[in-house]
């Protein structure tokens, strides 16, 4: 195979009686591509069609389909797959990805840190990666979080509270809302948030914090966003 695409398989459709549609995130963005006979017994295309599965591809185009021709595994993320909490966190990554992926603007950009998440979250089974994953995300979707200086005036002196409305930091001069205490809670946000990719690490962040940055985050894409994660809703109901 020559000039194969790579992707991350993302959603899955069943199409007729034995084929499937296959939502692939690439650097080129999100795209469909039919994959024919995907559901017939020993079906070798089975295997790479998969979500949360890493391929590498080609396709051809006809009748206004892309048809997935060939594929190679690449990662199936078998540990993620193997562990229950890391495959629903998971699974929340490719919920996120699938509904913003046509909402940045750097496809490139986006395709890698997807990929960057759940190959740490594969490699070190640390839940963080998610955390820091719908976080950052906010910032390739230009809504992100204000966390250097205050919202409203600029200062960067007397900072004392984090605004879930304003969607930034508050100094003590423009103190007129309902504020999250600038504590060691959002101290580990603002580390989350301005620590670039390749120097985060995951003994850096203190687990107790975990659900509680979540929560916030969840509140954060349903104020700012009017965004409820489908994922995220089956795993709180599980929990």
């Amino acid at each position: 195979m020559s000039n194969l695409l790579e992707g991350l398989v993302l959603k899955e459709q069943k199409y007729q009686e034995d084929s499937k549609i296959a939502y692939i995130l690439t650097n080129d963005g999100l795209k469909s591509y039919l994959v024919k006979g995907a559901y017939k017994v020993n079906a070798k295309n089975a295997s790479y069609s998969i979500p949360l599965t890493k391929i590498s591809f080609d396709f051809s185009s006809k009748n206004n389909f892309n048809v997935l021709k060939q594929g190679k595994v690449l990662n199936n993320y078998s540990k993620i797959k193997a562990n229950y909490e890391l495959l629903l966190g998971a699974l929340e990554v490719l919920d996120y990805t699938y509904d913003f992926a046509n909402h940045v603007s750097d496809y490139d950009l986006f395709y890698q840190f997807v990929i960057f998440t759940l190959d740490k979250l594969e490699e070190t089974g640390n839940l963080y990666y998610i955390a820091i994953f719908k976080l950052k995300l906010l910032y390739l979707l230009g809504i992100g979080p204000v966390l250097n200086r205050c919202v409203l005036c600029g200062s960067k002196e007397n900072l004392i509270g984090f605004s879930l409305n304003k969607a930034g930091l508050i100094c003590k001069e423009c103190n007129d809302y309902s504020l999250i205490k600038l504590d060691d809670f959002m101290k580990t946000i603002i580390v989350m948030y301005y620590t670039k990719l390749e120097d985060l690490n995951e003994e850096m962040f203190d687990l107790k914090y975990l659900d509680k940055i979540n929560k916030l985050l969840d509140q954060y894409y349903e104020i700012h966003l009017t965004y409820k994660s489908k994922a995220n809703k089956v795993i709180k109901k599980i929990k």
